[in-house]
C-alpha cells in the first residue's frame, strides 16, 4: 500500500506540477485506517507567500519539503499527512471558511455504506467584488470593420481593455467600501440605512475620481491596478464618516478584505486534484477519471470563483457474517416448512 501511495503522489505531480501558480494534491485513502496525504508544489517563492494557507498543525503532521528539477525549473513539494476518521479541515479555501473531508459509515442488515464528502467552498468573487472583465470590450467591438493595420487594432484593443479593467477595479474599491460598512454593521449590531451606503460610495467615488486623474497622461496599458496602499486610509475615513466607529475595526476590515483578493488572484490559478482509494463491492461516484481503482477529480481553482464544488463517493460492502447468518436462518425455515409440509401430507 505504502509503494502505491507513493506512485499515486508521484504521478500527479508529474502530470499536473505545471498547471497551475500551485499544485494541491490530496489522495485519500479509505482502505484501511483513513489516511490522507496532501502535496503542495510550486516554485519557491509561491510556498512561502504569505497568502497560502497550509493545514493545521493540530490535525496534520508535516512529513518533508523536497525540491527537484523538472524541465530546467525548480518544483518544490511540501508534504503532510493526516487520519481521516469521520472529518478533516483542508486548507484550500476563502480564509473565512473551514472546509472538510467527511466519511460516514453505516451499517445496514446484508450490507455496509461508505460515504466520502469532500467540499470546497465558493469565492463568491462577483458577490464581494464584482466582475472585473464586465468592462472590456471584446475584439469583435474593438476591430468592427476597420481597415487599419492589425498592430494599431491590437494595441488599441490592448488599450481599451486596460481601460475596461481600471473601470472593473473602480467598482471592486466601491464594492470594498460597501463590506467594510456592512460587516462593521453586522459585528456591532448597528443597522444602518441605504442612505448611509449611497453618501459614503458617492463621496469614495469622488476620491478615486480624483486619484485616477493623476494617470491621466499615462498609457493605460502601463497603469497598474494596485491602488489599495493608496486608497486604504481614504476608504477607512469615508467608512469611519458614515458610521462613526472604531477605526481600529474599520482597518481590519478593510485589511482583511483586500488580502482576501489577493489570496483570490493567486489562487483562481490554482489546481487541486482529489484522489480517493474507497474499499466496496459496488460504488457509486462521478469521478473525472478512473485511474486503476482510485477514483480522480480535476478542479481548476478558477471553478470556485462563485460556485463551490462537492465531491460524493458511495460505496457498498456486503457483510459476509449477515449474510451467513440469513442463509442459515433461510435454510432452517425451509427445512421446517418442508417438515411441516410432509407432516401435512401424511396426517391425511
Amino acid at each position: 500500500m505504502v509503494i502505491k501511495t507513493r506512485i499515486l503522489i508521484l504521478f500527479s505531480l508529474l502530470v499536473l506540477c505545471f498547471s497551475g501558480c500551485i499544485h494541491h494534491s490530496f489522495l485519500i485513502d479509505l482502505r484501511e485506517t483513513g489516511e490522507v496525504h496532501y502535496t503542495i508544489s510550486g516554485d519557491r517563492f509561491d510556498l512561502n507567500d504569505e497568502r497560502l494557507q497550509y493545514p493545521d498543525s493540530l490535525y496534520w503532521q508535516f512529513i518533508s519539503e523536497e525540491m527537484e528539477i523538472q524541465d530546467e525549473n525548480e518544483v518544490w513539494t511540501s508534504i503532510w499527512t493526516a487520519s481521516l476518521t469521520d472529518s478533516l479541515h483542508h486548507p484550500v479555501s476563502p480564509p473565512e471558511f473551514q472546509p472538510s473531508f467527511n466519511i460516514i459509515r453505516t451499517n445496514y442488515y446484508l450490507f455496509q455504506q461508505l460515504t466520502f464528502i469532500a467540499e470546497f467552498p465558493s469565492w463568491n468573487v462577483l458577490l464581494n467584488y464584482g466582475d472585473l472583465d464586465e468592462f472590456v470590450p471584446t475584439e469583435e467591438e474593438v476591430f468592427g470593420t476597420s481597415n487599419l493595420p492589425e498592430s494599431l487594432l491590437r494595441d488599441e484593443f490592448e488599450r481599451q481593455r486596460a481601460l475596461g479593467m481600471q473601470m472593473g477595479t473602480i467598482r471592486r474599491y466601491l464594492m470594498q467600501l460597501g463590506t467594510v460598512i456592512t460587516e462593521y454593521s453586522e459585528s456591532n449590531d448597528i443597522e444602518f440605512d441605504s442612505t448611509v451606503f449611497r453618501q459614503a460610495v458617492s463621496s469614495f467615488r469622488e476620491i478615486m475620481v480624483e486619484y485616477l486623474e493623476q494617470f491621466d497622461d499615462d498609457d493605460p496599458v502601463d497603469v497598474s491596478l494596485d491602488w489599495y496602499n493608496d486608497l486604504r486610509d481614504p476608504m477607512v475615513l469615508v467608512a469611519y464618516q458614515a458610521t462613526d466607529g472604531d477605526t481600529a475595526s474599520l482597518f481590519r476590515i478593510a485589511d482583511s478584505l483586500d488580502f482576501r483578493w489577493r489570496t483570490w488572484m493567486d489562487v483562481k490559478d490554482d489546481q487541486v486534484t482529489v484522489d480517493l482509494l474507497i474499499p466496496g463491492t459496488w460504488i457509486s461516484a462521478t469521478p473525472d477519471t478512473l485511474l486503476g481503482d482510485t477514483l480522480h477529480w480535476d478542479i481548476e481553482g478558477e471553478w470556485l470563483a462563485d460556485y463551490p464544488v462537492i465531491i460524493l463517493a458511495k460505496s457498498y460492502t456486503l457483510n459476509p457474517v449477515m449474510i451467513v447468518i440469513t442463509l442459515i436462518i433461510i435454510s432452517v425455515v425451509s427445512v421446517l416448512l418442508f417438515k411441516l409440509r410432509v407432516g401435512n401430507k401424511n396426517g391425511h
